[in-house]
C-alpha cells in the first residue's frame, strides 16, 4: 500500500485546494526552494497519520494547521490521502475489496475535529487500527526522520561531549514544565474570565442589591417605629380629648335628665287639664251629638231602604226588558209564520173556489142532463125507501149523495189547513193527530163529522129544518188553540157554504 494522492485545502500555506499526484511506489523526493512548502507536506501526512505531538509538526495545537489561523476567512484545514491498495498480500484488515483507500481528516477553528474513510465517519482509533494493521505507527516514528532530526541528534552527541548535556536535559524540562503551566495559566485565566469574573460581577451587583434592601430594612424598620410611636401619640391625645368630651357629654345628660323630668311632670299637668275639657266638651256636645247620630243613622236607614228598592226596580226592568225582547222575537217569529200560513190558506182557498166552480159546472150539466132525461123518458122505478119514484129522481138522489161526499172532503181540507196554520204541523201529519193537536178527542171527532153529515144534507133538504140556516160548531175545550182553529174556520166555512151561517161556542166546564 503506497500513496497515490495528496489533496490540502485550507492546511498551513495552502490556503486554496491544492491536489499532488504521481508518487512513485518505492522513493519520491520534494525539492524547491525554502520556504516553498516542502516541510507542509510531510506535515500534512503525519497530521493524516494521527500524530499527537504537534511539535513535530511545527504546531503548538490544531488551530494553528489552519492557514493564519483562521484570520483570512479559511475557518477549517483539510487533508486527503489516496492509498493504492491493488497489493491484497499488504491490505488492512476489512478492506481487502477495496482497490483505494482514501482517509480524510479535517480541523475546524473552535477545536472541532473528524475523520472520514472513503467518505464515512470514522473515529480516531478506526483510524489509528487501519494504519497500524499496515506498520504505520505515527507516535512511534522508527520509520520517519524529519528535517531537523539529523541536525538535532549531532548537536546532542557535542552537547554531551562537552558536558551541557545535563543543562539542556534540564532546560527541556524545565521548558515543559512552564508549557504546561502556561497552559495551565491558561485555563485557569479562561475559567477566570468566563466563570469567576461574571460571577464576582454579579455577586457584586446582588452584594450592592443585598446592602440597599439592608439599608431600606433599617429604613423601614425605623420608619415603623416612629409610625408606631405616633400612633401613641395621636391615641393619647384621643384619650385625653375622649375624657374631656366624656365629661361635657355626662354633664349635658346629667342636664337633659333634669330637663326630661320637668317636661314629665308638665306633661302629666296638661294630661289632667285635657281631661278636664274633654269632661266639659263632652257634656256641652254631648246632647247634640247624639240626636245628630240618631238622625244620621235614620237617615242611613231610609238610604239603604231607597237603594234595595232601587235594585229591585234595576233587577225588574231587566226581567221585563228581557220578557220584551222574547215577546218581540216570538211576535216577529209569529208574524213571518202568519204571513206563510196565510199564503197557504190562500192557496187552499184558491182550490176550493176551483172545485166549487167545478161543482157548480157539474151541478148545470147534470141539471141540463135530467132535463134532457126528462124529454126522452117518462117511466118510474122503486127508490131504495121501496116507494115508487120517476127515474129522475134517482138520478136528483144519486147526484145529491156524489155532491155531499165532495162538499165533505172539501170541508175537511179545510179543516185540516186551519189546524196545521195553528199548530205548525207538517202536512204529513194524519188528520187524527191534528185533531188531537188541538185537543178533541176521537168521540168528539166523530160526532163533528155526524154532524157535518147532517149540515151537507140539511144544505141538500134532508136534513132538519133548523139546521138549514144556522150551525152551531162546539169545542171540547177552552184551548186556545181551539179558539184559533175556530176562528179561522168559521169564515173559509161562511165563505164556502153560502147558504149556511157558522157560529162558535166553546164547550161549559
Amino acid at each position: 500500500m503506497h500513496i497515490k494522492s495528496i489533496i490540502l485545502e485550507g492546511f498551513k500555506s495552502y490556503a486554496q485546494r491544492t491536489e499532488i499526484n504521481g508518487f512513485d511506489p518505492l522513493f519520491n523526493a520534494i525539492t524547491g526552494l525554502n520556504g516553498s512548502g516542502k516541510s507542509n507536506i510531510l506535515d500534512s501526512i503525519c497530521f493524516l497519520l494521527g500524530i499527537s505531538n504537534l511539535s513535530q509538526v511545527r504546531a503548538a495545537n490544531l488551530q494553528d494547521l489552519v492557514y493564519k489561523n483562521g484570520q483570512a476567512g479559511i475557518t477549517k484545514a483539510t487533508v486527503s490521502i489516496t492509498f493504492d491498495n491493488a497489493d491484497k498480500s499488504q491490505s488492512p484488515l476489512g478492506f481487502e475489496t477495496h482497490d483505494e483507500i482514501t482517509v480524510t481528516r479535517q480541523v475546524v477553528i473552535g477545536g472541532r475535529n473528524k475523520y472520514l474513510i472513503n467518505g464515512v465517519n470514522a473515529n480516531n482509533t478506526r483510524v489509528q487500527d487501519l494504519f497500524c494493521s499496515v506498520g504505520l505507527n505515527v507516535n512511534n516514528p522508527h520509520f520517519l526522520i524529519m528535517q531537523v532530526g539529523v541536525l538535532n541528534t549531532i548537536l546532542a552527541m557535542i552537547e554531551e561531549a562537552a558536558g551541557t548535556r545535563m543543562y539542556e536535559c534540564k532546560k527541556i524540562s524545565a521548558q515543559k514544565t512552564i508549557e504546561k503551566k502556561e497552559a495551565k495559566l491558561k485555563e485557569i485565566q479562561t475559567i477566570l474570565d468566563e466563570e469567576i469574573t461574571p460571577t464576582m460581577l454579579k455577586l457584586k451587583e446582588e452584594r450592592s442589591s443585598y446592602l440597599e434592601y439592608q439599608k431600606l430594612m433599617r429604613e423601614m424598620e425605623h420608619l415603623s417605629r416612629l409610625y408606631v410611636a405616633w400612633l401613641f401619640v395621636c391615641a393619647e391625645e384621643t384619650k385625653v380629648k375622649s375624657a374631656e368630651d366624656l365629661t361635657v357629654m355626662q354633664d349635658s345628660i346629667t342636664q337633659l335628665q333634669a330637663n326630661m323630668a320637668d317636661n314629665e311632670n308638665k306633661v302629666q299637668e296638661l294630661s289632667a287639664q285635657i281631661q278636664e275639657l274633654q269632661k266639659k266638651r263632652d257634656q256641652e256636645v254631648g246632647g247634640v251629638l247624639k240626636g245628630l247620630e240618631e238622625t244620621l243613622s235614620e237617615v242611613q236607614r231610609v238610604d239603604a231602604k231607597a237603594q234595595s228598592a232601587v235594585d229591585m226596580k234595576k233587577q225588574n226592568l231587566k226581567e221585563e226588558t228581557k220578557k220584551r225582547k222574547e215577546l218581540v222575537t216570538s211576535m216577529e217569529e209569529d208574524k213571518k209564520m202568519l204571513v206563510v200560513k196565510e199564503a197557504e190558506v190562500s192557496k187552499v182557498a184558491e182550490k176550493l173556489s176551483a172545485l166549487q166552480e167545478e161543482g157548480q159546472k157539474d151541478s148545470a150539466a147534470l141539471e141540463a142532463a135530467q132535463c134532457h132525461f126528462k124529454a126522452v123518458s117518462a117511466g118510474l122505478s122503486t127508490n131504495e125507501d121501496g116507494e115508487e119514484a120517476t127515474l129522475a129522481g134517482q138520478m136528483m138522489t144519486c147526484k145529491n149523495d156524489m155532491t155531499s161526499n165532495t162538499l165533505l172532503s172539501k170541508l175537511d181540507a179545510v179543516y185540516h189547513s186551519a189546524i196545521r196554520f195553528v199548530t205548525k204541523a207538517p202536512y204529513t201529519t194524519h188528520h187524527c193527530d191534528l185533531y188531537a193537536l188541538v185537543g178533541w178527542p176521537s168521540l168528539h171527532i166523530r160526532r163533528q163529522t155526524h154532524w157535518l153529515q147532517v149540515i151537507y144534507k140539511s144544505m141538500l133538504g134532508k136534513g132538519p129544518p133548523y139546521l138549514s140556516s144556522l150551525v152551531s160548531i162546539t169545542t171540547p175545550t177552552r184551548s186556545t188553540r181551539s179558539s184559533r182553529y175556530i176562528s179561522l174556520v168559521i169564515p173559509k166555512a161562511n165563505t164556502s157554504f153560502g147558504r149556511l151561517s157558522f157560529q162558535f161556542s166553546a164547550a161549559s166546564d
